[in-house]
């Protein structure tokens, strides 16, 4: 039976491959774990330092009452509403943090979009218009300062999915997805790519929407 196993295995390692490929699997695996170690470390000594918790929360209260008070202002007019969101974004491959903010003004199933991101490392520009559709939503303006276009999927739902192009004379793509721990809080991962871009590589973070 002993002697059955091994002739066994041997067939299915065949010239080392099967070998090579679950070290580089478990190589894999580890590569993962340690870049998640890293991120974990790395937010929890912002989320540990005081001042930066402090400006965090400063952000997310001033952000979320603009918000409350631009739809009292609304308040008479039921087909205008305001959402917003806020939070903060790190790069573990360039090994830098930057926080966003972005409001969406909505007229019926049309909004304009008014934000900004890499607030401390970069402030860039998002201005954008958009509509609303019951799977896809469609928009585009200025994306990080630079004209671009972009789809949003699962817009209400718990898990949502955007993807979107900017900058035409040295395009940049970018795929952000998100997943809600939390009523308003969700679990953000974000790819950009190229890699060699000065925004370039993959973000890890937290956003609040209300």
């Amino acid at each position: 039976m002993t002697g059955q196993l091994n002739e066994t295995v041997q067939r299915m390692d065949g010239d080392g491959k099967m070998s090579s490929d679950m070290r580089n699997s478990l190589e894999n695996i580890k590569t993962i774990t340690d870049r998640f170690t890293v991120i974990a470390s790395r937010m929890e000594s912002i989320a540990t330092d005081p001042q930066s918790s402090a400006d965090i929360r400063k952000t997310l209260h001033n952000t979320a009452q603009i918000s409350e008070r631009v739809n009292h202002i609304l308040g008479g007019d039921h087909q205008i509403r305001v959402e917003g969101d806020a939070g903060l974004l790190y790069n573990d491959t360039k090994n830098s943090v930057g926080g966003h903010a972005n409001f969406k003004v909505y007229r019926r199933d049309s909004f304009a979009l008014v934000g900004a991101e890499g607030i401390g490392d970069g402030t860039k520009l998002n201005l954008q218009y958009g509509r609303e559709g019951k799977t896809v939503t469609g928009r585009f303006g200025l994306i990080r300062g630079k004209f671009g276009v972009g789809a949003d999927l699962f817009t209400h739902n718990k898990f949502r999915l955007s993807l979107e192009g900017y900058d035409p004379n040295d395009w940049r793509y970018r795929l952000t997805a998100q997943y809600q721990l939390r009523p308003h809080i969700f679990f953000m991962g974000q790819f950009t790519r190229p890699m060699d871009r000065d925004d370039g590589g993959n973000y890890y973070g937290i956003n609040y929407i209300f």
